[in-house]
């Protein structure tokens, strides 16, 4: 009994460590029309039309607003 226990968690050990390879560059992803791809994940996805994507810019200042926002300043 002893021996089945430790051989099945050598097996579930060893296998959890085999994962798909995904050496290829992280994507994220490409926007066209109403349409959204993304290589590395495969997935398609259809966009509602009134779908917004927010700039680089956008995304940056949300980003610094957050980090405002949990700065240790705040702390007690």
């Amino acid at each position: 009994m002893k021996n089945t226990f430790i051989l099945l968690a050598t097996a579930l050990l060893l296998f959890s460590f085999n994962s798909p390879d995904k050496s290829e560059e992280f994507d994220f992803g490409r926007f066209s029309g109403d349409k959204y791809s993304n290589k590395y994940f495969e997935i398609n996805l259809d966009l509602p039309s009134d779908w917004y994507k927010q700039s680089q810019e956008e995304t940056k200042r949300l980003a610094q607003l957050g980090m405002e926002l949990i700065s240790d300043d705040d702390l007690v």
